[in-house]
């Protein structure tokens, strides 16, 4: 199953992310989020379950 990419308007920066563009952005688009790094933005973007984003952030501690 192909999970098409969203547009670039639709990702959005960490407010942890530095200003030198070291960072994931993340889009949300119906039942999955899609992660993608800011300096390869042409390159692959991971697709997972939104409910599995959510299980993984909760369970990351924070800065």
């Amino acid at each position: 199953m192909s999970i098409p990419t969203p547009p670039d308007e639709a990702f959005r920066k960490s407010s942890y992310s530095s200003q030198g563009g070291e960072c994931v952005e993340i889009a949300r688009t119906g039942p999955h989020a899609h992660l993608r790094d800011t300096k390869h933005r042409a390159d692959l973007c991971l697709s997972v379950p939104s409910t599995e984003m959510v299980a993984f952030l909760r369970a990351t501690p924070s800065m």
